[in-house]
């Protein structure tokens, strides 16, 4: 009997194993062919057409002969990129450059643990990253060993800092620790260290960010935090700490190096009265996220080798809480008071209260006023004549917009601004001398002050409107410029222009142009030269400015004509973004915006909002019906013979006829999978389309492609280091190699980079986004977007648009009015979707006003594709799971691709279950496949395609493996299953028969 009961045991065992087999062997197939399947292919790489070296296409690689060689060259670039970028904020005596051969000290815990750039979508792998000690020592230096040695020991001096957050849909508040070495941990031994290193202490600021969270505003009880109340981008207790150590005479020169991706509260460096240390600090640089192997370029400019010429792209507040944007920064107390009625996608709100001064054109605005005695700016007129009032810009600016230092001097005069009216484009005419004794390069930052009529359509007192970059120019030596650029630019958008149908304005009066070394500077010539003089500065300096440096335009008669229609399109140009104003959902206004006639009484406070039964109801996304179509499948021609193939389509115009065609050639299935993307799509080969090939690539295209004998191509410096050259030509430069690598990758199309807007410096991504000025965003997402295109790159521009927070950012309402809209946050994406090379766009996670982006007709259509012309595709970012984002809204709205999660089949069903009403549906989807292979033509895609090509789809290695282990789970299952029947039946009957003959 204990055999028999043996065989049962052994019986129930087998029966166990094998369906776990079972199961295993399901769950291995259905989430690695489906969840899984493009997050696997995103990180170990895919069957993908890798362009070989020397092949005659259409896209060929022009900087490079090969994999190895692109890369070496892409690295020095970006190294390059960095030396033109990296800003020199602070340069006490000529404390910089250091002698040849200095022995130098390197502080803080992070010089040993660079952040090189972003996370989540901009995140690398496999890049063997340089480093401070790399970057120092081949630039001669000689390097505190012990000191370095001690930071890498994390047992000798902590943990280190918080790492980028892996949560990226949360939306919940981060808390991330600084990680900076307490001076209790320091030993004697390594304090010992620093008396043979002493000629300069190099001390690293590091600060992280990323995709999925916003930088924290309250450090609470982490370690280091000065208070609760303290946040993230403020020296913490224990920099505070090793500053000061620093700073008590050991080192002949101390020099901070913000390797920082925002703006940070830099009063440290300037205000004894914050940090008693301030007036010790000799020379400061901001060096951003550099990339792989940017910080190379750090030790090029401490040598001297390199004259510094990066300049500002964001305002250095001395409160970063100070600005009027940051009075409404959307965190979890911006959620609707009655969020319980709401679905979990529907509960957070932001207002943008500030509405057009964001940045620089809030404090030089505010101040402007203060020294005309306009405004009600500080409570008493003309403040800054008589240096009494309240407001006190010197109390709320470290370092302006635009502002940056050199190893030399510089003085530029505005020679002319002439109008060309058949061009309707200014030219300027700008001369550099170098006055100094070193030579070097720098940018020619031109601004206007607009004609401000109190009352008037909200206008900034100073703004940008264009910028150049010298050549090296050498001591004693000029050099001239030429800007050219479009009136259009300078234009405000009135919402009351045309009896309230709105348009862009040029008001009458005199428009004056302005160089200078920054905002500050450019609005200090400006008001000097409209005789506002004798006054003292509170940044530091004679206001009187210099007049040689203005140039004026008279324009005699208020303009609302001339930028009616489009100029892009023949499109009529009229109010489109009602909905977007958040008075718009309620019976009496709940906001108002910011007014430079009324700085106190205006500036924004907390907007607290009650969803109404208005908002609810506009918050509710799904609102198509298809049953409601009146075409029938029937009546929409599909699926007809091959007569055209996407070869043929090569450099065809948007609406040549023959994509009708083509599109028609596509079967249901074929349209449905052709709308979907993640990371690539397969071949269709109904119209010969090969595999498409797509890449994150917000610095660099990422994600273990293959390139050469790397496991991914450059990690390039973050958009905002890049904005920060203030060269067109690095600029293009950067697009340029960029789409280089992504020919030898095969990479097609690319996520990134992107140009929202950096409303707060605690937004995580903006160093993926280029700057808080829309009109520097214009020119260098054009330029790059130029260059990508000309090589065969499609960019999906992105996060487009009012996507300015993380936290938060699934569903949340964004309410902003239409001035802000259009002259700040689209004008920022407007030059790069308006040039040739911009094709693609990927929309946000957030709604403009309630409605979700993503299902949002109005900017669709009637923006990018009527005033824009753009004719491209539009893409969702990742779609998840949130009940806002829903597929039929977002295809009858025009949305084009779905990027993440498959929708191919609920779009097959929603066609086949309502048979007599989708052809509306079908024709939409025709009109996506349309303006997606329309982008797919104009990119390397194209390269050695053939007309009549089919296409199968091979494996990659992992997709090898995970067959293997399925074929051996299924040999394992089955052998499981032939020792359950063998011990269930025939061990059973022949245990039986052994104890029936034990019986006898």
């Amino acid at each position: 009997m204990f055999r028999l009961f043996l065989a049962k045991r052994a019986g129930k065992v087998w029966a166990i194993v094998s369906l776990c087999l079972i199961v295993l062997m399901l769950v291995v197939t259905i989430l690695a062919s489906t969840v899984f399947f493009d997050l696997i292919g995103s990180f170990l790489g895919r069957s993908v057409p890798i362009y070989e070296d020397g092949i005659a296409s259409m896209y060929p690689a022009t900087q490079s002969a090969s994999k190895d060689e692109a890369f070496a060259n892409a690295n020095a670039k970006n190294i390059e990129i960095c030396s033109e970028g990296f800003v020199l904020l602070k340069n006490e005596q000529n404390a910089l450059p250091l002698a040849s051969g200095a022995k130098v000290s390197v502080f803080g815990k992070n010089s040993v643990d660079l952040s090189y750039g972003g996370s989540g979508s901009s995140g690398f792998t496999g890049i063997d990253y340089k480093t401070m000690d790399d970057s120092l020592t081949e630039a001669g230096f000689q390097t505190n060993a012990a000191l370095r040695k001690f930071y890498e020991d994390d047992r000798a001096s902590g943990a280190g800092r918080s790492s980028n957050s892996s949560d990226l849909d949360s939306g919940d508040n981060e808390v991330i620790t600084v990680g900076e070495t307490p001076q209790s941990m320091y030993t004697q031994q390594v304090k010992d260290s620093y008396k043979e290193f002493g000629d300069a202490a190099i001390v690293v600021i590091t600060r992280i960010g990323g995709e999925g969270f916003d930088l924290p505003r309250y450090q609470g009880s982490t370690e280091g935090a000065v208070s609760e109340d303290s946040h993230y981008l403020e020296l913490d207790q224990n920099e505070i700490d090793l500053l000061t150590a620093v700073t008590d005479g050991s080192f002949g020169k101390v020099i901070v190096v913000f390797n920082i991706p925002s703006a940070f509260e830099a009063a440290f460096l300037e205000d004894t009265a914050y940090a008693s240390f301030a007036d010790k600090i000799d020379a400061a640089i901001w060096t951003g996220f550099a990339g792989g192997e940017g910080i190379m370029a750090l030790g090029k400019i401490l040598n001297g080798e390199v004259s510094p010429s990066g300049r500002l792209v964001d305002t250095y507040a001395a409160d970063v809480d100070s600005s009027a944007s940051m009075q409404n920064y959307g965190g979890d107390d911006m959620m609707y008071t009655n969020k319980a009625e709401l679905a979990p996608h529907e509960q957070r709100y932001v207002v943008y209260a500030e509405g057009i001064y964001v940045g620089y054109k809030y404090y030089e605005t505010r101040y402007a006023d203060a020294v005309m005695g306009t405004g009600n700016a500080s409570g008493s007129a003309g403040v800054y004549a008589s240096q009494g009032g309240s407001w006190n810009y010197a109390d709320e600016v470290v370092y302006p917009f635009g502002y940056g230092l050199s190893y030399t001097t510089f003085e530029q005069t505005l020679d002319s601004v002439v109008y060309d009216e058949a061009s309707d484009t200014f030219t300027a005419t700008v001369t550099t001398t170098n006055t100094g004794d070193a030579a070097g390069k720098v940018p020619v930052e031109l601004y206007v002050r607009l004609p401000y009529i109190e009352g008037g359509v909200e206008k900034s007192a100073i703004q940008l409107i264009a910028y150049d970059k010298t050549d090296i120019i050498e001591p004693g030596m000029s050099e001239t410029n030429e800007i050219v650029f479009d009136r259009y630019l300078m234009a405000s958008y009135d919402v009351n222009a045309h009896e309230g149908e709105g348009g862009y304005i040029l008001d009458a009066g005199t428009y004056y142009f302005a160089v200078g070394d920054d905002a500050h500077d450019a609005l200090n010539n400006v008001l000097a030269a409209r005789g506002f003089t004798g006054m003292v500065d509170p940044f530091g300096a004679p206001a009187a400015g210099d007049i040689q440096c203005v140039q004026t335009y008279e324009l005699a008669e208020h303009d609302d004509t001339s930028y009616l229609v489009s100029q892009y399109t023949e499109a009529e140009v009229y109010n489109l973004y009602d909905f977007a104003d958040v008075n718009y959902y309620y019976d009496t206004p709940v906001v108002t915006y910011l007014s430079r006639s009324d700085w106190q009484g205006t500036f924004p406070q907390k907007v607290v909002l009650t969803a109404n039964d208005t908002v609810k109801a506009a918050l509710k996304t799904s609102k198509a019906d298809i049953t409601a179509g009146t075409k029938s499948l029937d009546q929409v021609t599909y699926e007809q013979p091959q007569t055209l193939s996407l070869a043929d389509m090569w450099e065809a115009e948007f609406d040549d006829p023959r994509w009708t065609t083509l599109v028609q050639q596509l079967s249901l299935e074929d349209l449905a999978l052709i709308v979907n993307e993640y990371y690539g799509q397969d071949p269709v080969n109904s119209v010969s389309k090969p595999a498409t090939v797509t890449s994150e690539g917000s610095e660099g295209v990422s994600l273990n492609y293959l390139f050469g004998d790397k496991g991914i191509s450059t990690g390039y410096a973050s958009n905002t280091l890049m904005a920060a050259t203030w060269s067109h030509e690095m600029q293009y430069k950067h697009g340029d190699f960029y789409a280089e690598d992504a020919l030898y990758a095969g990479v097609h199309t690319m996520h990134g980079p992107g140009a929202g807007t950096h409303r707060s410096p605690y937004s995580g991504r903006n160093a993926e986004y280029f700057s808080e000025d829309a009109i520097i965003s214009y020119y260098v997402g054009k330029n790059m977007e130029e260059a990508m295109g000309a090589k065969g790159l499609a960019n999906n521009y992105k996060h487009f648009f009012l996507n300015d927070q993380e936290n938060g950012r699934q569903g949340i309402s964004t309410f902003s009015n239409e001035q802000a809209i259009r002259e700040i946050y689209l004008r920022a994406y407007e030059g790069g979707l308006t040039s040739e090379g911009g094709l693609a766009i990927m929309t946000s996670y957030n709604r403009i006003g309630c409605i979700y982006m993503a299902a949002e007709p109005v900017t669709q259509y009637e923006l990018l594709r009527g005033e824009w012309g753009f004719e491209g595709y539009l893409m969702t970012d990742y779609i998840q799971a949130g009940e806002y984002s829903v597929t039929l809204d977002a295809l009858m709205n025009g949305t084009n691709i779905f990027g993440g999660n498959d929708r191919a089949t609920e779009i097959l069903q929603l066609v086949l279950r309502n048979r007599s009403t989708s052809g509306e549906l079908v024709e939409k989807l025709q009109e996506s496949a349309h303006r997606i292979l329309w982008t797919y033509s104009r990119t390397s895609m194209m390269n050695g395609l053939t007309s009549g090509q089919t296409f199968t789809t091979t494996n990659a290695w992992w997709q090898n493996a995970i067959l293997g282990i399925q074929i051996g789970l299924g040999v394992l299952t089955a052998a499981g299953i032939g020792m359950y029947i063998w011990v269930q039946y025939f061990k059973k009957e022949k245990t039986r028969y052994e104890l029936v003959e034990d019986q006898r």
